[in-house]
């Protein structure tokens, strides 16, 4: 089994209505879901999911 690790743009809105945007690397697609899922539950709204390659590509 492959160990594949995947970095994303993320925007979020926090449940106290902050919007926050990072980068994260996470060690597989099943890892991000699982993050994801997470997020939601504690109250948060995710508002943005990119490819940090992508990114990098804009900032060029």
């Amino acid at each position: 089994m492959k160990n594949e690790k995947v970095i994303y743009g993320i925007g979020i809105l926090t449940w106290n209505g902050k919007y926050k945007a990072f980068t994260k690397e996470f060690n597989d697609e099943k890892h991000f879901d699982n993050w994801y899922n997470y997020m939601i539950n504690k109250g948060h709204k995710i508002v943005g999911v990119y490819d940090a390659d992508f990114k990098n590509e804009l900032n060029k």
